[in-house]
């Protein structure tokens, strides 16, 4: 699975470029990011090398400034995903790209999770979200889905896997036990300015009005 995962990040990293990628989660050190030609990776929250712990709810990261944000398995071990998600847009430049992995319940291994909901692995304890959901989610905080596909169906993946063509067509399917989205945040219209009001026409009689009256004013 992390070959898989990783065969998907060489396809969609060359798209992202800039300053600054960066990577949260327990596997956030599970992968290489060399294919993106940005400057600086952090890694938060990893088993490995890691940059800092965090709130995942509270991102330490500036308002508009990240390029990219890498999310494995992150919705399902947060509390909050809503609020994760929020934080990430919150966080990414306009233009930036929000990376996905997560499980997808419709999948044998969504299948195998209701017959191990009392399992102590710590897996069959997470939470799985449908794809559907995932869209609604980003689509509501205004992000654009660029890549949306299933991946790892062990059904019939046991052939093609020695192949070790990971990034093959042969390894989507509907039913694949991964799902991985990319989602960039829209980049937001100018503002258009407001047309300039006409100004009232003042009429002489107005205009001798004034006069009088600041006649008046001065000589008293």
């Amino acid at each position: 699975m992390r070959q898989l995962i990783q065969a998907q990040l060489d396809l969609i990293l060359p798209s992202v470029y800039g300053y600054c990628l960066v990577s949260i989660g327990s596997l956030a050190d599970d992968f290489t990011f060399e294919k993106a030609p940005v400057v600086n990776v952090h890694r938060f929250n990893a088993d490995f090398r890691n940059d800092a712990w965090i709130d995942c709810t509270q991102l330490p990261l500036a308002s508009d400034d990240v390029d990219a944000i890498f999310l494995p398995f992150q919705l399902e071990q947060c509390g909050k995903p809503h609020s994760l998600l929020r934080e990430a847009y919150r966080a990414l430049r306009p233009g930036g790209k929000l990376i996905l992995v997560a499980f997808n319940p419709v999948s044998s291994w969504g299948v195998h999770k209701l017959f191990k909901r009392f399992d102590h692995n710590k897996l069959w304890q997470l939470p799985f979200y449908r794809t559907g959901r995932l869209m609604d989610w980003l689509d509501l905080l205004d992000f654009k889905i660029t890549v949306s596909h299933n991946l790892y169906n062990p059904w019939s993946i046991g052939s093609k896997i020695k192949q070790k063509d990971y990034s093959s067509s042969s390894q989507y399917s509907a039913l694949g036990a991964l799902t991985v989205m990319v989602a960039e945040k829209r980049i937001s219209p100018l503002t258009p300015s407001k047309p300039w009001k006409k100004l009232k026409t003042i009429h002489p009689a107005g205009i001798e009005s004034l006069q009088r009256n600041s006649q008046q004013k001065s000589g008293s």
